[in-house]
């Protein structure tokens, strides 16, 4: 079994070298390669990928800054892609030993698989843990079906064409659900690879935690318009009333140590993300 390990990146210069680490020490004795996707890098990234070269099977990088998003550059991997299963993870977060093995073990008996997320090794700021359910690499808390996280995920190349790839609408989150989900729904299977660990970078600043649970939210609204009618269902009000209270009464969270406030921001952004994709996708999803 060939694999294509996928890797979309960009300004990735900080962290890369730490996960080409991760993969150089796999132990899959199969054959494999790595697809660098370089999606509009202006910080060194490329060269320090490429520089990997002579540590890494049949590395190669490759550019995708034609369109910005995570969608695109994994699609331009995938059309370069050589193997017969697709292996995901991301520049900034590190594979651990037995990932590969992992995931080449659990795709004959699935057509999808995840794996589970370290949420805190790889923290600078002390964080309040997840629940058990998202630590497990499946997630299922959108009221509908589960899927596999995007950074820790593999599933047959044959698969992944036949759907047509990432829907490159997702630019920012939500493309791991929306491609999950759609397998699903054409039959596909979807299980898990217990083994294939990834460490997960948590964003440093309050300012990029809250960025980046705003894309999150903002793409859950077009989920929502894109898979109602398969069964995903609306926020109830009461939800939405309870959380929006909660966090206005919560926001002295701001003011106490990192953990409390991380979480405050991580709802915050979310929240808001929530209601601007309601706006830009005209669907009430808050």
């Amino acid at each position: 079994m060939r694999i294509s390990v996928v890797i979309p990146m960009r300004n990735a210069a900080d962290t890369i070298d730490a996960q080409l680490e991760g993969l150089a020490s796999q132990d899959y004795s199969g054959a494999w390669e790595v697809i660098v996707a370089d999606n509009g890098s202006r910080d060194g990234s490329a060269q320090l990928a490429a520089a990997w070269a002579d540590r890494l099977p049949e590395l190669r990088v490759i550019d995708a800054s034609e369109r910005r998003g995570v969608s695109y550059a994994r699609n331009a991997a995938l059309r370069a892609a050589r193997g017969d299963v697709i292996a995901c993870c991301d520049a900034d977060d590190v594979v651990q030993p037995g990932w590969l093995s992992s995931i080449a073990l659990a795709i004959p008996k699935w057509d999808l698989v995840g794996g589970p997320i370290n949420w805190t090794r790889l923290s600078r700021a002390k964080m309040i843990l997840p629940r058990p359910k998202q630590q497990s690499g499946l997630r299922g808390d959108f009221g509908f079906l589960p899927f596999a996280l995007g950074c820790n995920c593999g599933m047959r190349t044959e698969v992944v064409r036949e759907l047509g790839g990432w829907n490159e609408d997702y630019i920012d989150g939500g493309e791991d659900a929306e491609l999950g989900w759609r397998a699903q729904i054409a039959g596909h299977t979807l299980g898990f690879a217990e083994g294939a660990v990834v460490l997960r970078r948590q964003r440093a600043t309050l300012r990029g935690l809250a960025r980046q649970f705003f894309d999150y939210g903002r793409a859950q609204p077009r989920l929502y318009k894109q898979f109602r009618g398969y069964g995903m269902a609306r926020t109830p009000w009461y939800t939405i009333a309870t959380r929006w209270l909660l966090l206005a009464g919560c926001v002295w969270a701001l003011l106490l140590p990192s953990p409390l406030a991380r979480r405050w921001v991580r709802i915050a952004g979310m929240c808001a993300g929530r209601v601007a994709g309601s706006i830009q996708n005209r669907v009430l999803f808050l």
